[in-house]
């Protein structure tokens, strides 16, 4: 059984974005891998002569979201003629972590949005805690060594910003 040519080729149109306030757009075209984390919050207190300590729950822990975004520089290039997606991307990830301008009176980093288009999942207003950029050489996507350009970003949740104040709460 034969398949029609077009129904194998990759998509074309962005997949998801992250967009982070003040910086830029990172643009992904592939499936990123995303891992969500929360952890719930226990005080524990050892009561006398009793076998287990009490346990009392006092919150939980901020969502954080570890996203790596990979660019097959081949396929990018194949696909938009340059590689200028992927020398934004890397701008927009080197400025996430940074101070803002003073004069505007946000000094933190900007807050983000993460969107998958299509999907059912929402996220939460984030900040970007750390992120790292990685190129390596692996078996790519025209089955030869192809340069391959890693993106992993570190998101926390974060509500405490009025998106119309120049201020963070």
């Amino acid at each position: 059984m034969s398949l029609p040519g077009n129904t194998l080729q990759r998509r074309s149109e962005r997949f998801g974005y992250l967009y982070v306030e003040g910086t830029g757009n990172i643009d992904f075209y592939e499936n990123p891998r995303i891992t969500e984390k929360k952890r719930a919050g226990y005080n524990k207190t050892d009561i006398f002569k009793r076998r287990a300590p009490l346990r009392l729950w006092v919150g939980s822990t901020a969502l954080s979201i570890d996203i790596e975004i990979r660019f097959t520089l081949p396929h990018i290039a194949a696909m938009f003629g340059s590689a200028d997606k992927v020398d934004e991307a890397i701008k927009v990830a080197r400025q996430s972590v940074e101070p803002r301008d003073p004069d505007s009176g946000r000094l933190g980093p900007g807050v983000c949005k993460l969107v998958i288009e299509g999907s059912m999942l929402t996220y939460p207003p984030c900040i970007v805690t750390s992120y790292e950029i990685a190129s390596e050489y692996e078996n790519g996507a025209f089955g030869n060594d192809s340069r391959v350009i890693i993106i992993r970003l570190t998101l926390e949740e974060f509500w405490g910003y009025a998106p119309n104040n120049t201020t963070y709460l």
